[in-house]
């Protein structure tokens, strides 16, 4: 009888129980146990088929060295965050383009602190005094992305903070660049925690990554803090590729998504007043009035085959076409409308597990 294996290979002989002169033989090998995670350490969780890749690369915040076991908590909030992305059009019908990458932030404390008290943590993130707001060193998130040995530009660089605070409260917040950071790519900062999968940190991570990696402008409104771009900063972004799903004209001609409306393959795209923060002034590309990735799906003509009301996130069609050329750029390969169009998905209606 085998009471215990130690990793390597061995050769296990047994007798039968009827004749003992009957002898049998197999070979068992024993792999060694995964190690933990070291600080600065890189996964490579998923692995692009294209010749150039387009990585995401994300890290955590708040965590520590009893948080990074195999099956511990680092791995496995990041890889949830990481699948739910490919669920989602068009990072689903454009998977095999990406590779992302984990990296290890090991802390000496689990969780942020607040101004004058931080927490010895990897980042220095903290919550602000209002505790709710997550400020982020960025410079620090840099360093730990640059352990990832990238040869063409960075896609996004998300950091996932355990926000656990030292009186128990787990404040939960976001933020995100809407322009290149770090490497050509931006970042996103999405704070919870495991708790907060479902749909809270899950649902903000690909909302958030909207912002960084495909540098889209939020369409919800109203908010308190107006729009962030004049005019002309607009029309100066829109030149660069940027902030493409909001306009500052109402003219169907004149808009960044022109080429959609009257299509046949999306006759839910128009213009609609209301985005960017603000219910006057700017406009957006479909009915849906929270953001480029609603809560609701556009109202659509009888018979579409879609209901009214979405069950999970979604990208409107401007924003798909946005993050698809970013891809394309990244990885190095021409952008066409019509091939766009041809392997585009309207999903406004996807159930997905964490929701």
């Amino acid at each position: 009888m085998v009471t215990a294996l130690v990793p390597g290979t061995a050769t296990i002989t047994a007798a039968s129980a009827a004749d003992a002169t009957k002898t049998a033989e197999c070979v068992v090998t024993v792999a060694a146990p995964e190690p933990d995670l070291v600080d600065g350490q890189v996964i490579t969780y998923m692995k692009s088929t294209k010749p150039r890749e387009v990585p995401l690369i994300f890290v955590g915040e708040g965590f520590t060295a009893e948080h990074m076991g195999p099956k511990g908590l680092y791995r496995t909030t990041l890889a949830q965050l990481a699948d739910g992305v490919f669920d989602i059009e068009p990072f689903k019908s454009y998977k095999e383009y990406f590779s992302v990458y984990f990296v290890a932030a090991v802390g000496r404390e689990e969780g942020v602190g607040t101004p004058g008290h931080p927490a010895d943590n990897a980042l220095g993130i903290f919550v602000n005094d209002r505790g709710l707001g997550l400020i982020s060193d960025r410079e620090a998130g840099h360093q730990y992305a640059a352990k990832v040995p990238l040869k063409g530009d960075n896609g996004a660089l998300i950091v996932v903070i355990n926000a656990r605070q030292p009186n128990g409260s787990r404040p939960w917040g976001s933020w995100a660049s809407d322009q290149p950071e770090w490497k050509g790519g931006g970042q996103a900062s999405i704070g919870g925690t495991h708790t907060d999968l479902g749909d809270g940190m899950q649902y903000t991570t690909i909302h958030e990554l909207g912002h960084a990696f495909a540098f889209l402008e939020d369409e919800y409104f109203p908010s308190s803090n107006g729009t962030r771009y004049d005019d002309q900063q607009l029309a100066e972004r829109h030149n660069q590729g940027m902030n493409m799903n909001v306009s500052a004209t109402a003219d169907p001609t004149k808009v960044p998504w022109a080429h959609f409306i009257g299509h046949p393959n999306y006759p839910y795209v128009g213009v609609y007043e209301g985005a960017a923060y603000v219910e006057k002034g700017r406009w957006r590309s479909e009915s849906t009035r929270f953001h480029m990735m609603g809560d609701f799906c556009p109202p659509v003509p009888p018979g579409y085959g879609y209901d009214d009301r979405v069950n999970g996130p979604y990208f409107n069609a401007i924003c798909r076409e946005m993050i698809v050329k970013r891809i394309k750029k990244i990885a190095g390969e021409p952008y066409s409308f019509e091939e766009f169009v041809a392997k585009d998905k309207y999903e406004p209606n996807l159930v997905v597990p964490w929701l």
